[in-house]
């Protein structure tokens, strides 16, 4: 295998030890149960030629108490650099990187999180082996199985599944007719088919999900309650997709977060589309006429989308409305040719 790969260096990125009540928790009774996390991240290097990727390791283990307090955290982000060879094609690569590579991190991590807690005072903490299958899922007796990637199916049956939302979701279909596909709802025919696409660092777990990395950014630059930028680390040709959204989360990557997370953003974002966008839509949905499914894909400029909405004849609240939706499509066709000159199409 190793004939295929050479691991330029390994790092450690980030490491913190936590144990707000050290050393007076020594004497309670019961350190209580060590909680593995762990998420992944896979990057390529910015000049492919070189065939250089990088992988990246975040692990969080908290020991709890029977009552629910936390004795102490570990947070630690490890990495590997890596060169394949040529001949090896891309989907080899990816599973090479699952694997023989992300093991080896692996048991970098697991010794540095056994030293760290050894050192600590507390009883020294032995994370289980995990088993990386090619998919780069992670096998584990006590991980809970990935859930499925995120999907357009898979939000609309969600909405459906409380009594609420089915009963929007049935005027919604009054309205329209059937709700067949993402492409077909007013809320992207008229705002989201405009926005420009590009590539962007997923977690692990849906790195190579490319429908799903599609919706998530749809979702992510239409929605009115969340600002995002898009950033490229040295040596990356891929961005990190860095957001802010409510209270909730503040200048966080993306890639970080854990499959559970982003599916539960990506529900969130796009159950307010759905509603407060899409109902604002239908409200002036009269004088969209020429924003229809023959509307030409990619960035619209001001004076047309002004035209084709009706601008001058909307109320006040609703030219605020459309000012708002051109202003976010201006911001993501900034954002992306900034990153990436050549949009995806």
């Amino acid at each position: 295998m190793e004939d295929k790969y050479k691991i330029l260096t390994n790092y450690i990125k980030q490491l913190n030890f936590a144990a707000d009540n050290s050393p007076e928790s020594f004497f309670d009774d019961g350190e209580g149960d060590a909680r593995l996390k762990v998420d992944m991240n896979m990057k390529v290097d910015a000049d492919r030629e070189l065939r250089i990727y990088k992988t990246e390791q975040t692990v969080t283990v908290r020991a709890v108490t029977v009552a629910g307090a936390v004795v102490f955290t570990v947070y630690a982000v490890c990495g590997a650099i890596v060169q394949f060879d040529s001949c090896v094609d891309e989907d080899e690569t990816r599973r090479l990187m699952s694997d023989d590579v992300a093991p080896k991190v692996y048991d970098g991590v697991r010794a540095l999180v056994r030293e760290v807690t050894a050192r600590s005072g507390y009883t020294p903490v032995e994370l289980a082996p995990l088993d990386f299958d090619k998919t780069g899922y992670v096998n584990h007796d006590e991980a809970v199985a990935a859930p499925a990637p995120l999907s357009f199916d898979g939000m609309i049956a969600g909405i459906r599944a409380c009594e609420e939302g089915e009963g929007f979701l049935k005027l919604y279909e009054e309205a329209y007719g059937a709700i067949e596909s993402f492409e077909r709802l007013n809320v992207y025919r008229y705002y989201l088919t405009f926005m420009g696409e590009t590539d962007y660092h997923a977690p692990f777990e849906y790195e190579r999900c490319d429908e799903t990395k599609r919706l998530m950014f749809r979702l992510i630059a239409g929605n009115r309650h969340c600002e995002w930028t898009l950033c490229r680390e040295p040596y990356d040709n891929v961005p990190e997709l860095i957001f802010t959204y409510k209270d909730i989360f503040k200048n966080q990557k993306i890639s970080q977060l854990s499959p559970e997370e982003f599916n539960e953003l990506g529900e969130a974002l796009f159950a307010e589309l759905i509603t407060e966008t899409s109902l604002s839509l239908y409200e002036i949905e009269p004088y969209l006429s020429e924003l229809d499914d023959n509307a030409e894909k990619g960035f619209i400029d001001w004076k047309y989308y002004r035209r084709v909405t009706g601008y001058d004849r909307l109320e006040p609240e609703q030219q605020t409305f459309v000012t708002e939706l051109h202003e976010r499509i201006a911001d993501c066709d900034y954002e992306v040719s900034s990153i990436n000159p050549k949009m995806i199409e």
